[in-house]
């Protein structure tokens, strides 16, 4: 897999939307084939063949068939999800509870086979861990978690396991899945955290495919 989970040193000072960090991608890795999302918190994912020349398009997944195309997710708590494929066919993916609510990480896999990728590797990056990530019942019935604690009238929800049992349920090899569970929240000198600092939060890039492998980070 060709992919990078980057820290925040990456976007420091940043204003973390989409437009600014494709810009900086641009200067940085010398690459226009560069697709960043306007993440709504949904299940849609789009195709770079789909997506007009620097079209920002609103979308929470994105795959591509050319492994020069460098795909490109914010997060600072969800889960951003890497997936590869020995075929060629890659994605990146945003999952936050609400992406994860609405199947994202299968409907992505499942998207990708219909592309023609067969055997297919996912990395599940930093996030926010079930350690920090307490939710109502309300919320925990919409996850529907397969590894949520209860304490207290509380929910703690362990969205790395929700995304790989969704990923498994799609198919993937359990022994094709790695997850880096290292929580945002907690490791506060490497990551931004919006559930430690609210809108003040910045937002760190996860990427996949060309030449992202030259940034530093957790690469995959």
């Amino acid at each position: 897999m060709n992919g990078i989970f980057c820290t925040k040193d990456f976007t420091e000072g940043m204003d973390g939307s989409s437009a600014s960090i494709r810009e900086k991608l641009v200067k940085d890795l010398g690459s226009d084939k560069i697709f960043t999302l306007n993440q709504v918190h949904g299940g849609h994912i789009v195709r770079t063949s789909e997506i007009k020349h620097f079209e920002i398009p609103e979308a929470d997944g994105i795959i591509s068939e050319n492994s020069g195309d460098m795909l490109v997710i914010r997060s600072a708590d969800c889960v951003p999800v890497l997936i590869s494929s020995e075929e060629g066919v890659s994605a990146a993916v945003h999952a936050g509870w609400k992406g994860l609510a609405c199947g994202i990480v299968g409907k992505c896999v499942s998207m990708m086979r219909k592309m023609g990728a067969i055997n297919i590797d996912v990395a599940i990056g930093p996030a926010i861990g079930p350690c920090c990530f307490c939710v109502g019942n309300d919320v925990a019935r919409l996850i529907a978690s397969q590894s949520a604690r209860s304490e207290n009238g509380i929910e703690y929800i362990d969205l790395w396991e929700t995304a790989r049992y969704h990923a498994l349920s799609a198919g993937v090899e359990g022994n094709r899945i790695s997850v880096l569970r290292i929580c945002t929240c907690c490791r506060e000198n490497l990551f931004f955290s919006y559930r430690r600092q609210g809108d003040a939060a910045g937002r760190q890039v996860s990427i996949i495919g060309g030449n992202a492998k030259i940034l530093q980070g957790f690469q995959v």
